[in-house]
């Protein structure tokens, strides 16, 4: 799971920004022979260019993963870099500069991938930031984020996030004493540091961060498979893909992973299938595709129903129900727990199941499971995960009402 060479063109670069309508940075003039006045009468990006983000948080134990990532993006189908509106691709990516080694400064950098004129990979340094800044804080994420809506106008933007991750928890939590302290590995949504002190996103700040509306957010990285996660990121993603369970350190398959996201219309199911497909069914992987605008009745339905059966869901046994998590494994996220499983254990009727149910298929576009995810065996799945209140604390509980917008939405925790 879960580089740059820099080009200057001191001598081109003025001649193309001034017939560019929005400083794409082309770094080059067209070599089809076209007039740049022709290029001038091309429709603009706004209503052409899509832009791709891949999000590498590799400032952990996953770096040598997510350099095999990148190799492997380097080698797909690149998007061409001399088309005033052609689909862009962006790496934001920090890692250590060797495994390990978190004491030399490795600045988080932000570059720009492209097939040159000669067909072979260039990488394009656009922004670095400081030797020790943290791509996992939300004010370097927010900048970078911020750099790439207003230098990179588009029709649709798209992100792949590749680290670490614990679901919805909050950074800094410890699952041990019930409480919040500092411990490490920190993984809420990325890992990183700077110094001795650890730095993660909280799921609100990372939505919080995202200055534009995405097509689709596929996340490469542990446990991300939660209904809260998937509500948080209404009006930030349409589409998005995850996995309940781990994911096993290999991640995506990044191969062909851009034939899907620069097709005449992005098939984030077609990214999130080929993932699943790395492993079958007699493999170690769950895999769950919902498009966010179509939640509203599932959110109603869990509503009604987590008022009725309130009283069972807090004194609900966790050990009969489905979980994703694995306890010695991650410690800290528990809490874990499949949404349909829960619900059919706190004793549902038939009817409010298919009720449940129903809303489910109107929301998840594509889901699959192996047998088992290593030591779990997955007898149920629903395709999200949901906090089961039994297995969790007063800590999260008021983190969950106070940071977490299903809980408005759900009404899970009173």
């Amino acid at each position: 799971m879960r580089k740059c060479a820099l080009y200057i063109f001191c001598l081109l670069l003025p001649l193309v920004w001034a017939c560019s309508k929005d400083d794409n940075f082309a770094p080059f003039r067209p070599s089809d022979g076209k007039d740049v006045r022709e290029m001038e009468r091309r429709l603009p990006s706004t209503e052409t260019r899509r832009v791709l983000i891949y999000v590498s948080a590799g400032y952990n134990s996953l770096s040598g993963y997510l350099d095999q990532n990148l190799e492997t993006l380097l080698g797909s189908k690149l998007p061409v870099g001399h088309y005033y509106s052609a689909d862009v691709l962006l790496v934001l990516a920090r890692k250590p500069v060797s495994s390990g080694n978190y004491t030399s400064p490795s600045a988080p950098v932000l570059f720009r991938i492209y097939a040159g004129s000669d067909g072979a990979p260039v990488r394009d340094t656009l922004k670095t930031w400081g030797g020790e800044d943290p791509i996992c804080s939300p004010e370097i994420f927010a900048d970078a984020m911020n750099y790439v809506r207003d230098r990179f106008p588009a029709k649709g933007y798209g992100m792949i996030f590749s680290s670490h991750a614990l679901g919805w928890l909050p950074p800094n939590y410890k699952a041990s004493d019930g409480g919040l302290a500092w411990t490490s590995p920190r993984r809420s949504l990325g890992q990183d540091r700077k110094g001795n002190d650890g730095y993660e996103l909280a799921l609100d700040e990372f939505a919080a961060a995202l200055p534009f509306r995405m097509d689709y957010l596929l996340i490469d990285a542990c446990l991300m498979g939660c209904v809260e996660v998937a509500w948080q990121l209404r009006g930030k993603a349409d589409v998005v893909g995850f996995s309940p369970t781990e994911i096993l350190a290999k991640g995506f398959d990044y191969s062909t992973l851009t034939t899907h996201l620069f097709a005449k219309e992005p098939d984030p199911v077609g990214v999130c299938k080929d993932y699943f497909n790395q492993y079958g069914p007699q493999g170690d992987a769950t895999v769950t595709v919902v498009d966010t605008r179509k939640m509203d009745a599932l959110a109603s339905v869990c509503k009604r129903l987590f008022q009725k059966y309130h009283a069972q869901l807090v004194s609900l046994n966790p050990d009969s129900v489905q979980r994703y998590f694995r306890p010695v494994a991650t410690p800290n996220c528990t809490v874990l727990y499949d949404l349909l499983d829960i619900l059919v254990k706190a004793g549902i009727t038939a009817s409010e199941q298919e009720e449940l149910q129903a809303a489910l298929d109107q929301a998840i576009l594509y889901k699959d499971t192996s047998e088992r995810f290593l030591s779990i065996p997955i007898n149920t799945y629903s395709g999200l995960s949901l906090y089961l209140p039994s297995a969790g604390n007063a800590t999260l509980d008021a983190y969950y009402k106070s940071h977490i917008a299903w809980n408005e939405a759900s009404g899970l925790i009173q």
